[in-house]
């Protein structure tokens, strides 16, 4: 069951940096506000899904364990705030340009 779980998040970390290269692409490559709302709102989804396997995931460990996982989670939650801040600026930039 646990091999599952961490499986299951592995595939949802995977999706989560797809997501996320897709988005800071469609930004370098100035896609236009659409593309990139709809890259930032594929982004956040795939975040909610590696939340949701993570918290599966971790039902399955030692408290140990669990503070052994947090680090790359927390990386992955960097990634995703920096990207929002990204994205934000792009967006305001569209209106007030």
């Amino acid at each position: 069951m646990a091999e599952d779980a961490k499986s299951q998040r592995r595939d949802a970390k995977g999706r989560f940096t797809r997501k996320l290269n897709e988005l800071r692409k469609s930004l370098d490559d100035d896609k236009g506000v659409e593309i990139v709302n709809r890259n930032h709102d594929e982004l956040t989804e795939a975040w909610r899904n590696v939340e949701f396997k993570h918290d599966t995931y971790t039902i399955f460990l030692e408290d140990s364990e669990v503070e052994a996982n947090e680090e790359s989670i927390l990386e992955l939650k960097r990634s995703l705030a920096r990207q929002w801040s990204n994205t934000f600026d792009m967006q305001f930039k569209c209106k007030s340009g």
